[in-house]
C-alpha cells in the first residue's frame, strides 16, 4: 500500500481563470463543491451570485418539515467519505485561496411559506 501522505501519485484537480456565476444548488455550494478531492489547485477565479436554496431533503433537520438549515453558496468543501477520512487521517479538503474573487453568494433559508436570504457572504 502506498503512503497516503505522499501526494505524488494523487490526481490534481486544477481550476484556473473561470467565472463561476449565477448558479443554484438545492443544498450547498452553488459555485464550487469539493468532496474527496485531495489535491486541489484553484486560481484566478471569480465566484459570484451563486445561491444555496436549502430546499434539498438534507437541508432539513430530522423531524423538521417546515424550516431548513442554511448552507454556504459560493465555495463549499465537504467532509471526506468515511473510507478516505480513515486512510488520510483528515476530515476535509482545504484549498488555499490564490487570487479568488468571491462575492454575493447568499445562503438562503426555506420555511413552509418563504425562502429568505440570511446573508450576502
Amino acid at each position: 500500500m502506498q503512503n497516503p501522505a505522499d501526494a505524488g501519485p494523487w490526481w490534481t484537480v486544477s481550476l484556473y481563470n473561470n467565472g463561476i456565476n449565477n448558479n443554484v444548488a438545492a443544498l450547498a455550494g452553488g459555485g464550487i463543491t469539493l468532496q474527496d478531492a485531495l489535491k486541489v489547485d484553484i486560481r484566478n477565479n471569480t465566484v459570484a451570485n451563486n445561491d444555496s436554496t436549502a430546499t434539498a431533503a438534507l437541508a432539513f433537520a430530522p423531524g423538521s418539515t417546515n424550516e431548513s438549515t442554511p448552507h454556504a453558496a459560493g465555495i463549499v468543501s465537504r467532509v471526506h467519505s468515511p473510507g478516505l477520512a480513515f486512510v488520510m487521517a483528515a476530515d476535509v479538503t482545504a484549498p488555499i485561496p490564490a487570487d479568488w474573487l468571491v462575492f454575493s453568494d447568499p445562503d438562503l433559508q426555506n420555511t413552509s411559506s418563504t425562502t429568505t436570504a440570511r446573508s450576502t457572504g
